[in-house]
């Protein structure tokens, strides 16, 4: 082997080492924005960069269905939405609270396991996370036992998150004496590895049931000399 080649196959060991080390990285932006007020929810994801990103959106008045809006966003193409159904909004798909028969045995536990690693694993970090709760009830005790009871599991929640962040972590629970409230307003920004967020994503596209096919008309028997 000659100087080039040696050469050429260091430059291709420093490319490969290159590339697994970036898609190793917590180099991938997340944003997730909730806020529910009420019965009233809206929640928007956005994973990527601002010309190249997924994004999703989920609205609905609770315990009623949701509706979710999705796209992915190309360089120099724009947003691409799936096909309309039924006559509604493109790329707008109806969600249940009750989960369709069968669809726990058709996805199974381990359906969210790709995630749960991608979770469990060292690789992610947290940049932003804020959180703050109202709520309230006509009865002031009732509202300091469930202001306290929410403190106490937000704060649990930030002391787990808290290991995982690399930027500010601001968790409020606010009390509303005398009145009935509920609002919530989440904002989370975090930063996911390239390879791990893939693979995650790819397994739980795999792993969809598939579609059942359409019910025709029933037929009944078909009578002796009776014409098709």
């Amino acid at each position: 082997m000659g100087r080039s080649g040696l050469a050429a196959a260091t430059l291709a060991l420093a490319l490969a080492i290159a590339v697994r080390w970036i898609l190793h990285r917590p180099l991938l932006p997340l944003r997730l924005r909730v806020r529910w007020r009420g019965r009233r929810l809206t929640a928007a994801l956005m994973v990527g960069w601002p010309r190249l990103a997924y994004r999703a959106w989920i609205t609905g008045r609770l315990p009623g269905p949701l509706r979710r809006r999705h796209s992915v966003h190309l360089p120099g193409v724009g947003p691409l939405r799936p096909p309309a159904r039924d006559g509604r909004r493109r790329g707008t798909r109806i969600l249940h609270l009750r989960p369709a028969p069968g669809a726990a045995a058709a996805g199974g536990p381990a359906a969210s396991h790709p995630w749960r690693r991608l979770l469990a694993g060292d690789r992610w970090e947290i940049r932003r996370l804020s959180l703050r709760i109202v709520a309230g009830v006509v009865d002031a005790a009732a509202t300091a036992w469930l202001a306290g009871s929410l403190w106490a599991l937000t704060g649990a929640a930030a002391a787990v998150a808290g290991r995982r962040a690399t930027g500010p972590v601001d968790v409020r629970v606010e009390p509303a004496f005398g009145r009935h409230a509920w609002a919530l307003e989440l904002e989370c920004i975090a930063r996911l590895p390239l390879w791990e967020t893939m693979s995650a994503a790819w397994s739980l596209r795999s792993r969809r049931p598939p579609a059942a096919p359409a019910a025709g008309p029933r037929r009944g028997p078909r009578r002796p000399g009776a014409q098709p």
